[in-house]
């Protein structure tokens, strides 16, 4: 922030302000402010000519700076720091601050206190326009936050009451000091100015002859003739107003109020007449004529007045609306597939309370601009966080079926909710493979157990078949089946081995067994084949 050493209320104070986008001006481009509207903001922009400070707005002035000085030893006191005016600038935007300490930590305003600030319990409470004024002044100084103080001080310089509030703005708040100042930028491009005029008075004219009727018995003097026929003339031009302007609904209500006062002149003329004389039903009766056609004329107006001032606001309700409705749709447009689902604004309510349909047009311009920033903002937002979608979930969009619902969250909460889905699904993703993986190789171990299961079974059934094949080929010629087993009987008997005289210990004879596995063992056969194998050579032996 660039500092500038200016005397506030100076000329050059006055020639510094006109240069830029000032924090006090902020409400009124926002069309928050109680004391300007933002096309008078506009017209000063578009014009140059500033609003012209009058008596009583200079002893506001006046009073606000002198509560402002006697106040800043109670602001110094609760910040423990020094804080002193500052006017700063950073590009386009300039504020006039109240105090800022010397690091430009703290921030300071101060208000004249006021009832809609007394009754604030928090910064959250205040008014808007305070608060956009401090959202400015921080985006400006990076204060971390502002101390809120409202004072009121006698003549004397006692303090009668005050008021203290510590306020913190947001990121997105100071986002929108930016976008408030460039939509009126934008709007100011087509702005037209417009010279602000004294409420139209009216001018219909329903000046009637006094009517006047004597009678003594019957009628002897009257001016009846030249009544009805200056009323006529008068009706006439009254049903002729078209209600366009504001000119001319002042014209046709006060049209219709002189009818309903010249109904009531009219009906005093005829009870005069009525108490002079009894025989005057002719007169009386075009009086009453007279009254009727005054009577329905001015409902007829009245009736004008209300049906055309309701079609006159709803027209500029329709027109915003229409423009509005364009506006969401090309923002939708940009921000496909997702819908923006913005509300329409209460142009209805920004109308109420006010008379002029200048007023009410004023009101409503300001309504759809702020809204239209607003509306810009949001689809601003929506789109970049598309663009983080777009970088950051590559190949991962299925993720995201609820985006219409989760891309309205706000920028941090998106970022971490998109980075902490994707992250959850590779994490899920490794465990399934993990869990793929060792399945497959429970199975691969399976399938060897299985293999080898199925090998032993096979080893054991061909051995049993082998066993089988043995003993058929042992039998005998009777058919009868001869022990195919090889034991110590048979060994001897082949062998004739006889009985021998004691030997020396290490030269004992191996069992049958010992013999079967040391062939198996030999030739690399299991024990039934090494048995078979014995067992025929032994049948051989027998038969030699």
């Amino acid at each position: 922030m660039q500092t500038h050493d200016l005397v506030q209320g100076s000329q050059e104070w006055h020639d510094h302000r006109a240069k830029y986008d000032n924090a006090s001006d902020l409400p009124a481009a926002a069309g928050v402010s109680k004391y300007k509207t933002r096309d008078e903001l506009m017209t000063e922009y578009k014009t140059g000519i500033t609003q012209e400070v009058s008596a009583s707005l200079q002893v506001r002035f006046d009073n606000g700076h002198r509560f402002e000085a006697l106040a800043r030893p109670l602001a110094e006191a609760i910040v423990g720091k020094a804080l002193y005016p500052v006017i700063g600038t950073q590009g386009s935007l300039s504020s006039s601050f109240d105090g800022l300490d010397i690091m430009d930590e703290v921030n300071w305003e101060h208000k004249t206190l006021n009832d809609s600030i007394r009754a604030c319990e928090t910064a959250d409470d205040l008014d808007e326009m305070y608060k956009l004024q401090m959202d400015q002044q921080m985006l400006l100084s990076g204060a971390e936050k502002t101390l809120f103080s409202a004072t009121k001080w006698d003549d004397n310089g006692n303090l009668i009451e005050e008021k203290h509030l510590w306020y913190t703005t947001t990121p997105e708040r100071m986002q929108r000091v930016k976008d408030i100042w460039a939509q009126l930028h934008l709007d100011l491009k087509t702005f037209v100015p417009t010279v602000k005029v004294e409420p139209p008075k009216a001018q219909v004219v329903l000046e009637l002859p006094a009517l006047y009727i004597q009678a003594r018995g019957e009628i002897t003097t009257n001016n009846m003739q030249e009544y009805g026929e200056a009323l006529a003339k008068r009706l006439e031009e009254v049903r002729s107003i078209a209600l366009i302007t504001d000119q001319d609904f002042a014209n046709a209500k006060q049209g219709a109020k002189l009818l309903r006062e010249n109904i009531k002149q009219a009906q005093n003329a005829k009870e005069a007449m009525l108490s002079e004389t009894a025989t005057v039903g002719e007169a009386a009766r075009m009086i009453d004529a007279w009254c009727e056609d005054m009577r329905l004329t001015a409902l007829q107006l009245e009736k004008d007045v209300e049906r055309e001032d309701k079609l006159k606001k709803i027209a500029m309700i329709n027109d915003a609306q229409g423009s509005f409705t364009s506006l969401t749709n090309s923002l939708d447009d940009k921000v496909k597939p997702i819908r923006l689902n913005i509300a329409m604004p209460n142009f209805a309510d920004a109308i109420k309370g006010k008379s002029k349909f200048s007023s009410m047009q004023e009101a409503i311009n300001a309504l759809l601009s702020i809204e239209t920033m607003n509306a810009k903002s949001l689809a601003n937002a929506i789109m970049d966080k598309q663009a983080y979608l777009k970088e950051m979930a590559d190949g991962y969009e299925f993720l995201f079926s609820d985006l219409q619902q989760i891309i309205f969250k706000a920028q941090d909460d998106f970022q971490l909710l998109v980075t902490s889905r994707i992250s959850k699904h590779v994490a899920d993703e490794a465990e399934k493979l993990k869990a793929i993986k060792e399945q497959a190789e429970a199975d691969a171990r399976a399938k060897i157990e299985a293999e080898a299961k199925a090998k032993e079974a096979a080893e054991i059934k061909a051995r049993q078949e082998l066993e089988a094949q043995i003993i058929a080929e042992a039998k005998n010629d009777d058919g009868a089946v001869v022990d195919a087993t090889f034991n110590e009987s048979d060994f001897n008997n082949v062998f004739e081995v006889k009985e021998q005289p004691a030997v020396q210990v290490g030269s004992v004879r191996p069992t049958a067994q010992s013999i079967i596995n040391l062939l198996a063992k030999t030739y690399n056969v299991d024990t039934a084949t090494a048995n078979r194998w014995l067992a025929q050579s032994f049948g051989e032996l027998k038969a030699a």
